[in-house]
């Protein structure tokens, strides 16, 4: 670290001494803010180079500071369209930024702006769900409480389809497996349906009464009349 700070000192119209001072900067504990004004003074020197642009982009990234982070790939990508790697990062700090503004939605009793702002951020970067489940999980959660609603209103069609989008979210949701086969139970030709997703609640839940009681009333209605 001393040499490359006495380099920077030395050589301080050096873009690559700067660069070079802030990536030992950026991997030091304390140090990032002095490895962000590394960077900016890299940038400023090589403006044109989109290297200084994704090495400061990576460093706000780190300090959570995502807008700015976002700001500078964007600028780096308009230099290098092709940069490697930096389309990733771009998608990352861009989905990360919508699932910081879904929690606090959430956390303000906004469901609703809430899952927008999640549904935004895993189409921004779909890998994003591996790092945040709690996106899938409160994304199946609202839809399902749609569902709900809508069945208790006397709109078994489009309830299915929000107990549909439920399970895209969290295909292992017995709840809506269940809710689901009761709906397409009261639409006619959809009783095979019905059937498939009480066993999916069961299979998931054994011990799932309710979906368990549903079931059998839905194979004895299915069953011949004796004889």
């Amino acid at each position: 670290m001393a040499h490359l700070e006495q380099a920077a000192r030395l050589r301080p119209q050096s873009g690559q001494v700067h660069s070079s001072l802030g990536i030992a900067l950026a991997g030091t504990p304390g140090r990032i803010e002095d490895a962000i004004a590394e960077f900016r003074t890299a940038v400023s020197l090589r403006p044109d180079s989109s290297v200084p642009h994704i090495n400061l982009g990576n460093a706000l990234a780190q300090d959570g500071r995502l807008k700015e982070a976002a700001a500078e790939y964007e600028t780096s990508l308009r230099i290098q369209p092709d940069a490697a790697g930096v389309r990733d990062r771009l998608a990352g700090v861009t989905a990360e930024m919508h699932y910081q503004t879904g929690v606090a939605m959430a956390k303000a009793g906004h469901p609703r702006d809430a899952a927008a702002e999640f549904e935004t951020a895993l189409q921004s970067d779909p890998a994003h769900a591996d790092t945040h489940k709690d996106i899938n999980a409160f994304l199946s959660q609202m839809h399902y409480q749609a569902g709900i609603a809508l069945a208790s209103g006397g709109h078994p069609r489009e309830a299915a389809a929000e107990f549909e989008t439920a399970l895209h979210f969290d295909p292992a949701y017995a709840e809506a497996h269940n809710n689901l086969g009761v709906v397409l139970s009261q639409m006619p030709g959809k009783e095979d349906e019905a059937i498939t997703h009480f066993r999916e609640a069961l299979r998931i839940r054994p011990d799932y009464t309710d979906a368990r009681n549903n079931l059998q009333s839905m194979l004895e209605e299915q069953r011949p009349p004796a004889r």
